[in-house]
């Protein structure tokens, strides 16, 4: 068993936040760091090169030490699921950590600082699949906001910036990602963004509602399901989730995420398949 955990260990760490881990402050600059050995370092695209990348970005109010231990468990869970050729799923992830504050209380400064960010964030996503084979991107909450900010805008070319969202208790409008709304266009930066909510989310029912004078998306799904694009898919957790950070502790959102890599995987081999069978010039 403390080998498994010295294993999943293995991953990075990237803040915006002053001095790497203050939750009300963002840092004049990136700075990355390997879990395991707790120092600044650098990550350069040459590490990035053809690796399966998945970024974490958690929500408002969030310590140094919770948003820690989250990203901990995530990474456990993921690196113990193999492909058919024994491969970890992804060769890298990455924990960010942004100024979300810590407090219940400091929602709107969490709020301006996704606003401050999000070009930052553009800029970390591009980057990062710049040179990757692949990147996924896992948000709670207020992460969803600052996600899908810094991908609200129109891309050139075929390869999209992110291709799995996985958008966990989104702390958004629940009219914002359908056609002609606030996120249409960042949905579109996506190969597919999975959409998970709960009806018994309180957080996100009674505070979001308070605060927006509107519904959360992460709570009651897309206001209009018919007007979501094709790439889009509702998931209900309702049965699941009772609390709103309570998606990291549930065993299906694992599995879902580990259905949705090998039915890639075996996309990928098909396409491979019939590559070879193409006569050569």
């Amino acid at each position: 068993m403390l080998f498994g955990l010295l294993l999943a260990s293995q991953f990075w760490l990237m803040s915006d936040r002053d001095a790497f881990w203050d939750a009300e402050k963002i840092s004049n600059h990136t700075e990355f760091m390997q879990d395991s050995i707790q120092r600044i370092t650098a990550l350069d695209s040459r590490q990035l090169k053809g690796k399966n990348v998945l970024l974490l970005v958690h929500g408002y109010n969030n310590s140094p030490e919770e948003a820690l231990s989250t990203y901990r468990l995530i990474n456990m869970h993921l690196s113990s699921f193999k492909d058919s050729r024994r491969s970890k799923f992804y060769d890298l992830i990455i924990g960010y950590l942004w100024p979300g504050d810590d407090s219940s209380l400091e929602y709107y400064d969490a709020k301006r600082h996704v606003s401050k960010l999000a070009m930052t964030m553009r800029s970390h996503l591009e980057f990062l699949s710049a040179s990757a084979a692949r990147v996924d991107v896992l948000a709670h909450s207020m992460g969803n906001r600052l996600v899908l900010e810094a991908l609200d805008y129109r891309t050139q070319g075929d390869k999209k910036v992110v291709h799995n969202l996985y958008s966990l208790a989104a702390a958004v409008d629940n009219e914002s990602i359908e056609k002609n709304e606030k996120y249409y266009l960042s949905t579109q930066n996506c190969e597919k963004l999975f959409v998970f909510y709960s009806k018994r989310d309180d957080v996100l029912k009674w505070y979001y509602n308070i605060a927006e004078w509107d519904k959360a998306l992460g709570c009651d799904g897309a206001e209009d399901p018919r007007k979501i694009p094709e790439n889009v898919q509702l998931i209900n957790y309702t049965n699941f989730i009772g609390q709103h950070s309570q998606y990291f502790t549930v065993l299906p959102i694992y599995d879902f995420i580990k259905k949705q890599f090998l039915a890639a995987s075996v996309e990928k081999h098909v396409d491979l398949r019939h590559c070879h069978k193409e006569p050569i010039p």
